[in-house]
């Protein structure tokens, strides 16, 4: 409390509307379960919650899919990973 959020009169008040998050997930999994089973949603629900609270709307989440199916696969990860982080 104090620099992420503040208790006012109708309660918890997030003051770090100004920020930014970018969250890089590596999976073992294949993207289209994830779609089919709604975990990639029920994951992006659980960062607006959390961040929310802290006033944060910008969250950029980024599922990077069989990070260990391959070398190339692990190549391109990073380089995401990289691109993602420079432009933050």
């Amino acid at each position: 409390m104090g620099f992420a959020y503040r208790i006012g009169e109708k309660g918890p008040e997030g003051l770090l509307k100004h920020m930014r998050v970018p969250i890089l997930t590596t999976t073992m999994g294949i993207e289209e379960r994830y779609k089919q089973f709604g975990i990639e949603d029920a994951i992006r629900t659980l960062d607006r919650v959390t961040w929310g609270f802290f006033g944060i709307r910008s969250v950029e989440h980024i599922f990077l899919y069989q990070a260990a199916a391959s070398p190339e696969a692990r190549k391109e990860h990073l380089e995401t990973a990289y691109r993602v982080g420079r432009e933050f």
